[in-house]
């Protein structure tokens, strides 16, 4: 599936115009349990409302914006020690993706790594959770969050999705239940793989209707 790369930063007016009318990963879940119609108007509706919205960003929207960056070069470092991966890796910001072979499919990844021909061979995406959902999702990926991470593979046909967890309070002890450090739970890495079955799921609820 060929797609284009949109430029523009991510939360800016023209991503939001661009998500109104594009099934993201964010809203896969809700186009496999309740149709494409139904996601569209999700679409819409967040995106909409996003736009209007100019009161305070909320206290876990703001760990996102102010964690992601660093949970992105945490990556690009663990990434660069391996012998498959080149010492200057870069782990690029894109605006957002759009599928050629249907109208409505877009995503927003993360990030994302280009081969030599400058097409995504590789994608990311990061969750800055509380301490209970982040060790929830190390044990076993909610299904929200898989279908994020294969619908954003699929439209972007990426080899696999770095899902990236990184929750930095584990060095406070002061808020760990323990109230010790645990430094090894920091940074969780999982390398995951595109699900046909998925694909194919996404595929047949957007021809559904």
């Amino acid at each position: 599936m060929s797609y284009k790369i949109l430029t523009f930063d991510q939360g800016s007016d023209e991503w939001f115009k661009i998500k109104k009318n594009h099934i993201s990963g964010t809203i896969s879940y809700d186009l496999l349990k309740n149709g494409k119609q139904y996601a569209l108007q999700q679409a819409y509706k967040h995106a909409t409302n996003s736009m209007k919205y100019s009161g305070p960003v909320s206290k876990a929207a703001k760990r996102g914006i102010d964690l992601e960056p660093v949970a992105r070069n945490l990556l690009r470092d663990k990434l660069s020690t391996l012998d498959s991966y080149p010492d200057d890796l870069k782990i690029d910001e894109v605006g957002f993706v759009v599928a050629d072979a249907y109208d409505c499919v877009g995503c927003s990844p993360d990030g994302v790594i280009y081969d030599k021909d400058g097409k995504i061979s590789e994608i990311c995406e990061i969750k800055c959770f509380g301490f209970k959902h982040h060790e929830s999702c190390h044990e076993k990926i909610d299904e929200h969050t898989m279908m994020q991470t294969q619908w954003n593979t699929w439209a972007t046909e990426s080899k696999w999705c770095y899902f990236v967890q990184y929750n930095p309070d584990y060095l406070d002890e002061r808020l760990t239940e323990d109230g010790k450090r645990h430094p090894e739970k920091v940074l969780y890495i999982t390398k995951i793989k595109p699900n046909l079955k998925y694909q194919e799921a996404f595929k047949k609820a957007l021809e559904n209707e």
